[in-house]
């Protein structure tokens, strides 16, 4: 199966001013963050440390399992997602050339 990495970026124009509003929505996306790695949707998951309000997701399947994942986080989050190869993967391409 297919890892996938997606880079993630709050959406700041789609989160309340009122600090007690913006703090529930960040409950309810944590919330499914950590039903995701607790079903195995999701392998990884982390926030860039420094307040860029940013971070990360590794996870495996195909593309539509991938994009309904991402899809959830709509329009709180804006993502940008690519496949990764593993170092057999490059191994074998390498192979090619030789």
């Amino acid at each position: 199966m297919t890892k996938f990495l997606t880079l993630w970026k709050i959406d700041t124009t789609r989160i309340p001013d009122s600090a007690k509003e913006r703090i529930k929505i960040d409950i309810m996306l944590l919330n499914m963050v950590k039903e995701d790695l607790k079903h195995g949707n999701t392998l990884e998951w982390g926030m860039f440390a420094g307040g860029s309000q940013a971070g990360y997701t590794i996870c495996e399947g195909t593309e539509m399992e991938v994009t309904k994942i991402n899809l959830k986080f709509a329009p709180y989050i804006k993502m940008e997602t690519f496949p990764i190869l593993t170092t057999s993967q490059v191994e074998e391409i390498m192979k090619e050339y030789i």
